[in-house]
């Protein structure tokens, strides 16, 4: 399950990264976050499938 925290801990980085003004560690923290992102998203849904077909 997606923690709320854990949501608010990765948003909490890429305000440090833009804050910082660095392009190229944005860059990166951007595709590794929404990479993240895309497996939690995956790993959600394959959750509630299981949860429907459960029931």
């Amino acid at each position: 399950m997606i923690s709320k925290s854990y949501i608010q801990k990765l948003k909490k980085q890429l305000y440090v990264a833009i804050n910082q003004g660095d392009g190229n560690l944005l860059n990166k923290k951007v595709i590794e976050l929404s990479q993240r992102l895309d497996k939690l998203i995956v790993e959600y849904q394959l959750q509630n499938q299981k949860e429907i077909h459960s029931h």
